[in-house]
């Protein structure tokens, strides 16, 4: 009786870890952090839908063991694990990406996430490269339609460069606000994302004192950003 009971413990754990491993996750799970992305150092296996129209695909995200460094942003850049991709049914890579950043090594699976950051229709692929208490830089690797495989262009260069609390993606007009702090004053800027590149279209800065805050609201306008609004509002 307790071998039979056994016996059928293992096909239920079984059942469910199969279950678990078929989920086609998706950039809602993502962005509402649905996403169990286990303890850090352990290799984590995820099934996503790229786009509709293609096979899920499915991405190891291998931290390495074999690496000794901190939590933070404190190191240099450094190799801190794999990303290996393979599309539909295949059992082979299709692609493996070698990761270095600042950001340990746990923060690998812990930080890895999808979202369509180019508004092409496809899910993009990022990790943070390094971050403090209220901000942060993330290495994206764009999807190629024509190639199928995840890549590295001027657009994730210019993103890479990018410091930020926060980023709020507008899926009508293509555009990507930043949101940052300089001490505790919010930053504000939105960016269109055109011709592969990032184009700044507006920029909030905020000059925070003892007695209120002025606002300095610029715009782009004739092709170039002016300052179009100043408002102080006392405390």
């Amino acid at each position: 009786m307790k071998i039979c009971l056994i016996a059928s413990m293992i096909v239920i754990l079984t059942s469910v870890i199969a279950g678990q491993e078929q989920k086609v996750l998706t950039a809602e799970d993502f962005s509402t952090g649905k996403v169990d992305r286990g303890p850090g150092r352990e290799r984590l296996a995820l099934k996503i839908q790229i786009n509709k129209r293609l096979p899920p695909y499915t991405f190891n995200i291998i931290p390495d063991p074999a690496v000794s460094d901190s939590g933070g942003s404190d190191n240099p850049v450094h190799h801190v694990g794999w990303i290996e991709i393979s599309a539909g049914n295949s059992n082979s890579a299709r692609q493996k990406i070698d990761v270095s950043t600042r950001a340990g090594a746990s923060n690998l699976t812990r930080s890895f996430t999808a979202e369509d950051v180019n508004f092409d229709g496809f899910l993009d692929i990022a990790v943070f490269h390094e971050f403090g208490a209220k901000w942060g830089r993330v290495d994206y690797w764009l999807y190629d339609k024509h190639t199928g495989r995840f890549i590295r262009d001027p657009l994730t260069r210019e993103l890479k460069r990018m410091t930020f609390a926060e980023m709020e993606r507008n899926t009508k007009t293509k555009e990507l606000t930043f949101t940052d702090y300089i001490g505790v004053c919010q930053q504000n800027s939105t960016y269109k994302v055109t011709g592969g590149h990032l184009l700044m279209m507006e920029r909030v800065h905020r000059v925070c004192t003892q007695s209120g805050e002025k606002v300095f609201l610029e715009k782009r306008v004739n092709g170039r950003m002016k300052l179009v609004k100043t408002s102080h509002t006392k405390y």
